[in-house]
């Protein structure tokens, strides 16, 4: 059983080790076209990798920020038509997670998924999806993910989209919620909307924290948290998980 400390999770590019291990599984064992293989995205991407004492990588996946729920659903479909109906919440996207063969079954491949779910939630992100090879979506089942898309081919194999909820019930606020949240706040909610804040909340409005995004400087302000009552001795929505999902989203 690997520890977090035994997986090495850096920011792209990618050790070479990891790449030679990629091109073994993906490019010469499936035969997924180098170019395919190869997208131009492992320079933004954080990367978790496993390796022996002779610095070959025995597994790696990376994790692209933001994802695909950065907007609308219809955006969201717009930028991955395999997503269907899923939340449009933003989301970090695991990809690439590769094993050496001999190792599999061996719970490498879920060692380096959870270090990049761990970084995920450092980074404020409520959410992760992947495209599951379908031979693999029992594996990603029995991690938490769920489908949220209809199968389709990638690269000539069958894919399954699919997601994995960090912070459950932590969203963006809707026009729907303005009852609720004139409760929770105790003022009128178009007041403060209008001051031009950036807001998010949790669990059916048992959280609620207003930014102000100060375009020209690249930076949030905190303005307001509101926490209700019967809440906050639920660890799942503190200020910080609020907070940092917010501001995961800007980087302060």
């Amino acid at each position: 059983m690997l520890r977090p400390a035994d997986v090495l999770v850096v920011p792209g590019p990618p050790p070479r080790a990891a790449l030679e291990l990629r091109r073994d599984v993906f490019v010469i064992e499936q035969a997924v076209p180098p170019d395919l293989e190869d997208d131009g995205r492992d320079d933004d991407a954080d990367h978790a990798i496993v390796v022996d004492d002779a610095g070959r990588a025995l597994a790696t996946a990376r994790l692209l920020d933001p994802g695909y729920g950065s907007a609308s659903p219809d955006d969201r479909r717009g930028a991955d038509p395999h997503l269907g109906e899923g939340p449009a919440e933003p989301s970090g996207v695991i990809g690439r997670v590769a094993v050496r063969a001999e190792l599999r079954g061996r719970g490498l491949g879920r060692a380096v998924t959870v270090a990049l779910e761990h970084r995920a939630s450092e980074r404020g992100l409520p959410a992760v999806e992947l495209h599951a090879q379908v031979a693999a979506e029992g594996f990603y089942a029995a991690g938490g993910y769920l489908p949220i898309g209809g199968r389709f081919m990638e690269a000539g194999i069958e894919h399954v989209a699919m997601r994995k909820e960090l912070l459950p019930g932590l969203r963006w606020v809707r026009d729907a919620d303005g009852p609720a949240l004139e409760r929770l706040v105790g003022t009128r909610i178009d007041v403060v909307i209008g001051l031009g804040f950036d807001c998010a909340i949790a669990l059916d409005v048992s959280a609620f924290v207003a930014l102000h995004d100060h375009k020209d400087a690249d930076v949030m302000e905190l303005m307001s948290l509101y926490v209700a009552a019967v809440a906050r001795r639920d660890m799942r929505i503190t200020g910080r998980s609020v907070w940092t999902k917010s501001a995961g989203r800007t980087g302060l």
